[in-house]
């Protein structure tokens, strides 16, 4: 191991520095074997010498100032390489186009009125005019396969119907066979709110079916909420 001792009396410029630092790095005799004492006679050397070690010592008192400063610490190769990105495959499965019902499909589908039973007015209106709370109590309509029969409250009015539920709102087309009502045909609408309840709309004079669930007094509909007994 090598021991430096300078003396604190001594003023080193960089010269002598440089050149402890060469005897030093190349082991000329004058400290890489033995102690070395400052100050040490040192050979005398041609100006071209002395500009080769200067250079010389120079670069190596640079190099090791990098040596300390970085600790001798490889550098670092590894290449970072940007993330990637998950791709999703995109979805091949054929989109199926819903079917279109048929008109005899979308009757099927209907769920059916169930319009046989006997049923009681729970309010009447005709020509735009609320049928008066005696009359509407008197009524009471009887509906078995197709067959209709309604008791006034001492008169009976009897015929057929039929039902179209092809439209919406759906048809019913009721034709008088007994009663006042004989040879009459009237066109209805009819709809069911619930299983309790059905609405129907009455055209007395069987020009047309109504369009609406109303009676005006322009177009004189017989319009009936009926409730299931």
């Amino acid at each position: 191991m090598v021991a430096l001792r300078l003396p604190p009396a001594v003023v080193y410029d960089p010269f002598r520095i440089k050149l402890l630092v060469y005897n030093l790095v190349h082991g000329d005799g004058c400290g890489m074997e033995s102690s070395i004492v400052y100050p040490t006679p040192f050979p005398v050397l041609t100006h071209t010498q002395a500009m080769k070690f200067n250079s010389r010592c120079s670069l190596a008192l640079f190099l090791f100032l990098i040596v300390a400063q970085v600790g001798c610490k490889p550098a670092d190769t590894s290449v970072s390489l940007p993330p990637t990105t998950a791709q999703s495959t995109p979805d091949t499965t054929p989109t199926v186009a819903p079917k279109t019902p048929t008109p005899s499909e979308s009757i099927a589908a209907t769920p059916a009125i169930k319009t046989d039973g006997v049923w009681k007015v729970q309010s009447a209106i005709i020509a735009g005019q609320p049928l008066p709370p005696e009359a509407a109590n008197a009524i009471t309509l009887t509906l078995t396969n197709e067959q209709y029969v309604v008791d006034l409250g001492g008169a009976t009015d009897k015929g057929t119907f039929t039902t179209d539920l092809s439209t919406t709102p759906n048809r019913m087309t009721i034709k008088g066979t007994e009663g006042p009502n004989t040879g009459k045909t009237m066109l209805t609408i009819f709809d069911a709110p619930d299983t309790q309840t059905m609405r129907l709309c009455y055209d007395l004079e069987g020009k047309e079916f109504p369009q609406a669930f109303e009676s005006t007094a322009d177009n004189k509909y017989f319009f009936v909420t009926y409730v299931r007994q």
